[in-house]
């Protein structure tokens, strides 16, 4: 069976039967991508040897101009599944420092009234409600707040839907008489997302700070 017309093919390779071209191209991929390098692959990172395969048997099975460009889109929905899929982390104070950080090694108690969860990704249309929805968790899970500041280097951006999600969850913490604070918005992106939602002049620029060590100092309980 031939995918191709043999009027696309150049003049010279017309006279190849197709098993023969067949044969250069699987020789070539081999040796792009070895079978050692496959094993190494699937020891390290079986998510993405199964990918890599996947690909490889897109491309060969299908159509070139069909097979490519999915494989492509494979790889593309794989390094962009994270930023749909946000995960929050509480994080704690490192003694002896002002460095808050994930549950690290002999991390002193957490600070009564007060809880400090990263944001690991952009808030956007397609994570905004299951993000709220992991951060209301994490406040019933401790008992008398009066603080919660959510730590934001890791969000590259905020799109509107995104705002409006954590706008109402403002709303709700304020109403059961948490307060809320952002630290560590070092994308200029996202900074002007937020102020161009309205949702720093919610939260008010005063519960804006450059560190979590600066907000829980200046408004814990």
């Amino acid at each position: 069976i031939s995918f191709w017309d043999e009027a696309d093919y150049p003049p010279l390779l017309r006279q190849l039967p197709e098993a023969a071209l067949a044969g250069v191209l699987v020789y070539v991929a081999l040796h792009l991508f070895p079978l050692r390098a496959l094993r190494e692959l699937v020891q390290r990172s079986p998510i993405e040897a199964a990918i890599a395969v996947a690909g490889f048997g897109l491309v060969v099975l299908l159509p070139l101009q069909t097979g490519l460009p999915m494989a492509m889109l494979l790889s593309l929905i794989h390094a962009s599944t994270p930023l749909f899929v946000p995960q929050i982390a509480e994080l704690r104070q490192v003694p002896g420092t002002t460095v808050w950080w994930q549950c690290p090694a002999g991390a002193a108690p957490a600070q009564p009234g007060v809880l400090v969860l990263g944001l690991t990704a952009p808030v956007n249309f397609a994570n905004a409600e299951g993000l709220a929805e992991d951060i209301r968790q994490a406040v019933a899970r401790h008992s008398g707040l009066r603080l919660v500041v959510l730590e934001c280097a890791g969000v590259l951006s905020v799109d509107l839907t995104g705002a409006e999600v954590l706008a109402g969850l403002l709303d709700d913490l304020r109403a059961g008489g948490v307060q809320v604070a952002l630290a560590r918005v070092e994308s200029e992106r996202a900074r002007e997302d937020l102020r161009r939602s309205g949702f720093l002049d919610r939260l008010g620029e005063d519960h804006l700070f450059q560190t979590v060590d600066a907000a829980v100092r200046s408004l814990a309980p």
